[in-house]
């Protein structure tokens, strides 16, 4: 999953580079209206990405923390009836 949301990411960061190469020329207040847009959503998207990202790569942390937890409590139960 981590490389197609690395994809995603930086096909949204092209596009706002090309609307930004779009904004430097003659547009209408109308086309410059439709661009500005069209940036706020490729910004908002790039940051859900970055948040699902985020929320995948602390849920796998957690899951080792949880599975770390698990063995310890395992090994202390084997050393109890070992006992």
């Amino acid at each position: 999953m981590t490389d197609t949301v690395f994809r995603r990411i930086r096909g949204h960061k092209a596009n706002l580079d090309r609307y930004a190469r779009l904004l430097a020329t003659n547009l209408t207040e109308l086309e410059r209206q439709y661009i500005h847009r069209r940036i706020a959503e490729e910004q908002a998207a790039i940051a859900r990405l970055e948040t699902q990202r985020l929320a995948t790569k602390i849920a796998a942390t957690a899951d080792k923390q949880t599975l770390i937890a698990a063995r310890a409590a395992a090994r202390k139960v084997a050393e109890h009836r070992a006992a």
